[in-house]
């Protein structure tokens, strides 16, 4: 039984009034539900009063806005259609892995399609947008970001370099150790070593980087000019003590030889440098002359170890290798030699054999023998050509080249 007292009346509270900083009021609550509305600041919103228990209390829900379309940007869609490249590999886009070799693999393949896609792309924008990120790429910029770094790469094409964080400029020594914006490897490495020497006086913790990819460069691209040589030219000896001294390679081969042309007495007595430089003019022009007839100098000296460990050019940095690689050799030191064998890289020690040794031993020794006889030395000394048990002899016999008469003009020549 319902025991309430109906007669009793109820009456709306006036909600007290409230003035904003333009004098406004809030309606009192009607005493039916309704939907008022209200502008603050050029913002609509709508009041929906509910059955909340304090009268004339209700809920403020925003008004939808209209969206304007932005204005038409050229850049913008150039933009978007570079992130499609990566939406066909989304699933490999995991930039918290970044040292997974299969992940590490397929974004420097993004990086490198993107790159070319994006290759001959100049901007002007005003803004400076930060970016800071680990192997950093296009795909992780923003906007503002790929303007700013677009604007500032124009800008060091012309050879202006200005500083910059140091994601953008990984960003572009990716590029070129990518070849995105040049036509050829000799173009490459002097862009990358303009920009370094330059960018360096803003921030030289860059050295280390660069430092090593300009080895790894000189490895992986055939170049005119060996690193050794590269390495003198540009005064890079004490960044790179062990492979910029011309004596150093003497010295290796000199260890490995039959014969060591250092415990000559006609080496020690006063002629060090004169036969140091000979020997390395007449190794530069045979390298020339057996190369002319499909031989290898190196490989008939050198031979890597059986157990090689396979060798990734650039691993820190996003580089695809996009380009077929030659089989070959390269030594740089006693303890360096890489071979690139159906196009996969391996790096292992250097070692020779018997007849590797025999063949230098002979090299040594005929060197020192033309020029006792040219400098009419009272001992003379004698190379014989007989005891050299080499597979390169043969070749150089079918190629119509007499070995002893090719050192001996060669050293005349010198």
């Amino acid at each position: 039984m319902d025991n309430r007292d109906t007669s009793k009346r109820y009456t709306a509270w006036k909600i007290p009034s409230r003035q904003s900083s333009g004098e406004r009021q809030f309606p009192a609550a009607p005493e039916k539900p309704s939907v008022s509305s209200f502008q603050d600041n050029d913002f609509y919103y709508e009041i929906e009063y509910d059955s909340c228990p304090i009268p004339g209390v209700g809920r403020f829900v925003a008004k939808p806005q209209k969206i304007e379309k932005p204005e038409d940007d050229a850049l913008r869609k150039l933009f978007g259609q570079m992130r499609e490249i990566a939406r066909t590999h989304r699933s490999s886009l995991d930039y918290s892995r970044f040292f997974d070799s299969r992940v590490h693999f397929y974004n420097s393949m993004i990086f490198y399609k993107q790159g070319m896609f994006m290759k001959d792309v100049t901007d002007d924008y005003s803004g400076h947008a930060p970016f800071s990120q680990y192997f950093p790429s296009y795909q992780m910029m923003g906007y503002e970001q790929l303007r700013t770094y677009f604007t500032w790469r124009t800008a060091v094409r012309k050879g202006e370099i200005s500083d910059i964080p140091f994601s953008y400029a990984f960003v572009y020594l990716y590029e070129l150790l990518n070849h995105i914006g040049v036509s050829n490897p000799q173009e490459g490495l002097e862009k990358l070593l303009s920009f370094w020497k330059t960018f360096r006086e803003y921030q030289p913790a860059i050295d280390p980087y660069v430092l090593q990819w300009l080895k790894e460069y000189h490895i992986y691209y055939e170049l005119p000019r060996s690193f050794p040589e590269f390495v003198r030219e540009n005064s890079l000896t004490e960044q790179y003590p062990q492979i910029a001294d011309p004596e150093d390679r003497f010295t290796l081969l000199c260890s490995i030889s039959d014969y060591d042309i250092r415990k000559s007495r006609f080496f020690s007595d006063g002629r060090e440098k004169l036969i140091t430089d000979c020997f390395y003019f007449l190794v530069e022009r045979l390298d020339t002359i057996f190369q002319e007839h499909g031989i290898l100098l190196e490989e008939s000296i050198f031979h890597p170890t059986k157990k090689m460990s396979v060798w990734q050019p650039f691993k820190n940095a996003l580089f695809y290798p996009s380009q077929k690689q030659t089989d070959r050799k390269v030594v740089l030191s006693k303890n360096e030699i890489y071979v690139c064998q159906e196009n996969q890289w391996y790096f292992s020690t250097v070692i020779t054999s018997k007849g590797g040794r025999q063949f230098l031993g002979y090299l040594f020794k005929q060197i020192e023998c033309v020029l006792r006889k040219l400098l009419h030395y009272r001992f003379s000394l004698t190379a014989n050509l007989n005891m050299v048990h080499h597979p390169v002899l043969t070749d150089l016999e079918q190629a119509g080249l007499a070995l002893d008469s090719l050192i001996r003009d060669l050293v005349v020549e010198f």
